[in-house]
């Protein structure tokens, strides 16, 4: 919860770092230090929680601009393009999107 309520803020106020600092964390969201630690150490060990909660986003915004690059869909989603890359990657293959050219295309079902 704590690292869902970190990455909102976060994207609100302006960028997802791709390293979130634990000082970072804690003045992001107001908590203590040794929270902040463990909130750090999710992000770091299991990015799928920053992923799960911009995934549909994602989506939508490919499905939105077709031909979008990672670059762009940072700028987009307000997370920086080690984030983005993770998105597209994930998504990639999980056949939500292909990818032409460097450029993000939604994949539309038959």
């Amino acid at each position: 919860e704590l690292a869902r309520r970190y990455v909102h803020e976060k994207r609100k106020k302006g960028q997802l770092p791709a390293a979130p600092a634990v000082i970072d964390i804690k003045k992001t969201i107001h908590i203590k230090v040794e929270e902040a630690l463990l909130v750090a150490d999710l992000i770091h060990t299991r990015p799928s929680v920053v992923l799960d909660e911009l995934i549909d986003e994602a989506i939508k915004v490919v499905e939105e601009k077709p031909g979008i690059r990672i670059s762009e869909l940072a700028k987009r989603l307000s997370v920086s393009q080690y984030w983005a890359t993770l998105l597209a990657s994930t998504l990639l293959s999980k056949g939500r999107v292909r990818m032409e050219e460097g450029r993000l295309y939604p994949v539309t079902a038959s």
